[in-house]
């Protein structure tokens, strides 16, 4: 008797098989009818759906055989599958390596078998379609090709429980994720949408299956957008949704709009024995990191204004003080009778002007102290700058500090919340007046606006002579602080670097001769009515 060889890539083979999941499972009715049918076309007593093991032959499907497998030295099929086509013995007896084979000597008595390898996708061959008789016989070209013929419907069979077990297995890993996972095919339809997509936007699987899901979760004045970012991905692979993430506003089933990240990535599905292309989106509700991100701008935008309540007292002394010394004048003029009335219109205006300014400095930190909610708008960087000197200007005169200025006289707007961009710019004031309060010489700050090719800048310098190399690394990171306890939150480098970060725009430090440069880096807004006309 000849055992069988070992195929050349044994391993890749058994890893192929067991991958199926197909080894010592019950019997199937889907292999059942197919060996049923070999045994009546071919009329043999035997007809095996056979898997060659590591150390035997398992049989999915058996008819005429009472065992459900036997030892791999003595199997037919682990000859059968070192072939590339049907494996045939037209008699045992007169075949060397089988004629004292246990399996012709006792039952089952072969005498007769042919077999067609099962090969798989990666071309491993992991068992055979077999018939066996127990008298010799022939077996013609067209007797091959049924059986082959036969093997591939075993094949396809094969096939299908992959795409089974993966879908099962994709599904089980779908609805096991914490994030929403929804699979569209290429015109946007829904193949797919886990438990967590279902309680982020409140559709279930079965309702939203097969719809445009553009039209369902995304707000009517972004689909356009999303379409055209989304559409070049299909022939080309590249797109600014696809792998990486990015942050979009989404629709819920009742009608709410909430902030959502998302990643989308190309996948090929399998159905059946072909595959097809699909998206799959991975999205997660960052409603509460907002929340919590807006409420610690919050805590910092309230911290700075604490910081600049002396500023803003000398900012209110002086208004008030132009109005009491009218108000006291027009008193005494009335009480002596010399008054007239050019002269007390002029004191009435100089007091309605004074308390038009106090009115305009207590606006604006009120606005200032209100957490921005509105939604992002064109906002002139110049102008927060200015606005930013006339909240904190007063506090940098008495402490000493010159500012100097120097803006552009044509430079673009950016897109975002001018509140924001003025807490920026009053905690880096903030932390150069600071520094500079702790050397000597002559304290400077200056501002430029300027634009060029890269977009917008904003850098602040100072002459407070620099930050020490070894916290340079540090300095964005929240809570971190190097002012004493009591004096700082440690928030407001990292707050303004989340800002200007949600902007799409860079915040760098540097040290320069004398001190620190901060610089601001933001894309240019141009109007949509400009690009228009160009």
């Amino acid at each position: 008797m000849m055992k069988p060889s070992t195929p050349e890539n044994e391993q890749t083979r058994l890893n192929s098989l067991k991958s199926l999941g197909i080894l010592d499972t019950p019997r199937s009715e889907r292999f059942d009818c197919i060996t049923r049918m070999a045994s009546r076309l071919f009329q043999t007593p035997i007809a095996i759906v056979s898997l060659v093991d590591e150390n035997r032959q398992w049989f999915k499907s058996c008819i005429g055989l009472d065992t459900q497998e036997t030892h791999r030295d003595i199997s037919f099929c682990g000859h059968a599958i070192l072939q590339d086509s049907v494996f045939v013995i037209p008699d045992t007896f007169k075949d060397n390596r089988f004629f004292n084979n246990p399996l012709v000597l006792s039952d089952p008595f072969i005498r007769f078998y042919a077999g067609c390898p099962l090969t798989m996708s990666d071309g491993s061959k992991i068992g055979t379609l077999c018939i066996i008789d127990h008298k010799p016989r022939t077996f013609e070209a067209a007797d091959i090709t049924l059986l082959e013929d036969l093997a591939s419907i075993v094949q396809r069979e094969f096939v299908s429980m992959q795409a089974e077990n993966s879908a099962t297995q994709f599904k089980s890993t779908m609805n096991a994720a914490f994030d929403a996972i929804i699979v569209m095919d290429k015109n946007h339809r829904v193949v797919s949408f886990n438990a967590a997509a279902e309680a982020t936007f409140g559709y279930k699987h079965q309702d939203i299956v097969g719809q445009d899901l553009l039209g369902l979760i995304i707000p009517t004045r972004h689909r356009a957008a999303f379409k055209q970012s989304f559409e070049p991905y299909i022939n080309t692979s590249q797109g600014p949704l696809i792998g990486q993430r990015t942050e979009i506003e989404a629709r819920h089933q009742d009608g709410h709009e909430f902030p959502i990240e998302v990643a989308i990535t190309k996948e090929k599905f399998l159905v059946g024995d072909s595959s097809s292309v699909t998206f799959v989106g991975f999205i997660r509700d960052i409603s509460e990191r907002k929340l919590a991100a807006a409420q610690i701008i919050q805590a910092s935008k309230l911290a700075t204004l604490g910081e600049m309540a002396t500023s803003v007292a000398h900012e209110l002394n002086q208004p008030l003080s132009a109005i009491r010394m009218a108000a006291a004048n027009s008193r005494r003029k009335i009480s002596k009778g010399t008054f007239d009335f050019q002269y007390l219109s002029n004191k009435l205006t100089r007091i309605e002007d004074q308390a038009t300014r106090a009115a305009s400095i207590i606006d604006h930190m009120r606005m200032f102290g209100r957490e921005a909610k509105e939604t992002p708008e064109p906002v002139d960087p110049r102008n927060v700058v200015k606005n930013s000197l006339d909240l904190m200007g007063s506090q940098l005169r008495l402490a000493g500090i010159e500012v100097v200025t120097n803006f552009s006289t044509n430079c673009s707007y950016v897109l975002g919340h001018i509140i924001q961009m003025e807490q920026v710019i009053l905690n880096l004031l903030t932390n150069a007046k600071d520094a500079m309060l702790e050397q000597d010489g002559k304290s400077t700050i200056t501002l430029n606006v300027f634009e060029d090719d890269v977009g917008v800048h904003l850098t602040i310098e100072d002459t407070g002579g620099g930050i020490p190399d070894a916290i340079s690394q540090r300095i964005f990171e929240p809570f971190f602080t190097t002012k004493k306890i009591g004096q700082g939150t440690g928030l407001g480098l990292s707050v303004s670097y989340g800002i200007v970060h949600d902007m799409h725009g860079t915040i760098v430090a540097e040290n320069i001769a004398e001190g620190t440069r901060f610089t601001i880096t933001l894309p240019s807004f141009v109007p949509q009515h400009q690009l228009n006309i160009k």
